[in-house]
């Protein structure tokens, strides 16, 4: 293979009318789709008390981290009667900061697996002790900034429509964001329903709205099953293309996978074949075979940057910045208003297995430092080499 030039360090921006990242949690991957059961506002108080004591309590506000309440005392106790149902599995998560103490102990009681359950978390260390839980159940911390760790505990409820999250200190700590989903894994805070076109944005500017019709991992995280999967993003005047394009994603496909990680209708089409060779199509002509596919560089279970350009006739395909093919094929793009689609053909046809974390559509092709330039950008975060 060739690799093309070295020499710059900044991602291109300019011409860019369609970019997600999953891993921007703040501007692009809001969180997997989701209904919190617990309603708002979420009010704490002492002594195990199902209603609000006028003298000692706090109401805590619903923003989640950074916003929660303060907290203190001993055997503080949240009730909350959501709409459960029995022999379904879920996941309770907080938002928790420490205070003059690091030490909170979160008891689960209610009819789940095993019934009263509990963990001593350290808010300092990110430890977790003294636990007390039945089989099949998952607890876990995932830290967030600022101090602030996201705390869940999942399990099944085996009778009764009620859980019982509860928190015990010996002092003071910051607590807000409690949710309650039917999920065996937590996600993002939210106030009521999060929508499968809510859950990750465009931040180009472009306003593109994606639907997202996908599986998630433990962690919460955008995943293509290769069976149904797929994000669609309807055609708008930000989005549509004439004349030059390039497509660019980052991918970890599954070992034997065969489809279309990115196709923009109807003209527009990477297809990466279960050996790992990725090619370009123009539906115009319909043939992918005239193009051809080109190398196996894509290899599984490891990510790679994954580039086409289009500029005029010629046609370029990079892999984790090398030029794996340059040929003509095909004219100009000519569709101007068409849907795009990711992790498949077209919503119904050659579906992807694996992980497609970034995705970006600009309105020219990029040179050959620019591609580089964006694949350096991206190779230490996703261990590209």
């Amino acid at each position: 293979t060739m690799a093309v030039e070295a020499g710059y360090s900044k991602i291109a921006t300019s011409g860019s009318v369609f970019i997600y990242d999953t891993g921007d949690t703040i501007n692009s991957y809001v969180g997997e789709p989701t209904t919190n059961l617990v309603g708002s506002p979420f009010s704490v108080t002492s002594g195990y008390a199902t209603t609000l004591s006028t003298t000692d309590n706090v109401t805590l506000n619903w923003n989640g981290q950074n916003t929660g309440g303060l907290i203190s005392g001993n055997g503080y106790f949240a009730y909350v009667s959501a709409a459960t149902t029995n022999g379904n599995k879920y996941t309770t998560s907080w938002y928790i900061k420490g205070g003059t103490t690091n030490s909170i102990n979160f008891v689960w009681g209610g009819a789940h697996q095993g019934n009263r359950t509990d963990f001593n978390f350290n808010t300092s260390t990110g430890a977790i002790t003294g636990v007390s839980l039945a089989s099949g159940e998952v607890y876990g911390a995932s830290y967030l900034n600022n101090g602030w760790w996201q705390v869940y505990y999942s399990s099944t409820l085996s009778s009764g429509n009620n859980y019982y999250p509860q928190i015990t200190l010996n002092g003071t700590a910051y607590v807000g964001g409690l949710q309650i989903e039917q999920k065996s894994h937590p996600t993002p805070f939210v106030v009521g329903t999060r929508s499968n076109t809510q859950g990750l944005l465009d931040i180009s500017g472009g306003g593109s709205t994606l639907t997202l019709n996908n599986t998630y991992d433990s962690s919460a995280m955008v995943y293509f099953d290769g069976t149904d999967d797929t994000i669609s993003i309807p055609s708008n005047s930000s989005n549509s293309v004439t004349g030059n394009i390039t497509m660019e994603y980052i991918v970890k496909r599954n070992s034997g996978t065969q489809g279309v990680p990115m196709h923009k209708e109807v003209q527009y089409t990477m297809y990466l074949y279960s050996d790992g060779s990725v090619t370009y199509a123009d539906s115009s002509l319909w043939s992918y075979a005239s193009f051809g596919a080109h190398g196996t560089a894509v290899t599984p279970n490891v990510y790679h940057h994954v580039v086409a350009t289009k500029s005029g006739s010629l046609v370029t395909i990079y892999v984790d910045g090398n030029v794996i093919v340059s040929k003509n094929f095909g004219g100009a793009i000519t569709n101007t208003f068409n849907n795009l689609y990711i992790g498949s053909y077209d919503g119904t046809n050659a579906f992807f297995s694996g992980y497609i974390p970034v995705s970006k559509i600009y309105n020219r092709a990029l040179s050959d430092g620019e591609v580089l330039s964006n694949f350096n950008h991206y190779k230490t975060r996703f261990n590209i080499t």
